[in-house]
């Protein structure tokens, strides 16, 4: 017996994955830490630290082992703009990207 069958046909193809969007399109405000460096002008590793200290925001998605770290765009940006004029947190290393 397949799931259609244990169902008594009222499951098709079309009632799975019925997101507005692919599953493989990446949505473009969800930035990787490299991103997120490069927008906010910070080396990889204050990012990292950052997000170790809990002092920028940060998404976890995936499992235990598979976990990935983004970013949003608009919450950098508003993180960017509070912190402007010399009062960004410090950072114990890293440089400034420069690209």
């Amino acid at each position: 017996m397949n799931v259609s069958e244990f169902y008594g046909g009222y499951m098709n193809s079309n009632a799975i994955n019925t997101g507005s969007a692919p599953a493989d399109k990446k949505d473009p405000k969800l930035l990787t830490p490299s991103e997120a460096a490069k927008l906010l002008r910070v080396s990889i590793r204050t990012i990292w630290e950052w997000k170790g200290k809990r002092i920028i925001p940060f998404h976890e998605f995936g499992g235990p082992l598979r976990k990935k770290i983004r970013f949003h765009q608009d919450e950098l940006l508003a993180f960017g703009k509070k912190n402007a004029a010399g009062s960004a947190p410090k950072s114990s290393g890293g440089s400034i990207n420069e690209d």
